[in-house]
């Protein structure tokens, strides 16, 4: 990874899923991908504080979620 002090992810490359743009939901998360890792933030963070994954540590949370491993 880059220095602490340099931006890892662009405002515009996170995603949030349709029904939280669309619906007024705020209880949501910001997704963004390059090839740095996975960002993850709260679409509630003004700060905009991001928790960074590596590829892999995602690809073993998404097969541990389809796994069922985790409940809502």
């Amino acid at each position: 990874m880059k220095g602490k002090d340099a931006v890892l992810f662009k405002d515009e490359e996170f995603v949030t899923p349709q029904v939280c743009t669309s619906g007024g939901v705020l209880d949501c998360v910001s997704v963004a991908i390059n090839e740095n890792g996975i960002g993850v933030r709260s679409t509630r963070d003004e700060t905009k504080s991001t928790l960074v994954f590596s590829h892999e540590e995602w690809r073993n949370f998404v097969a541990s979620v389809r796994a069922g491993h985790f409940s809502a």
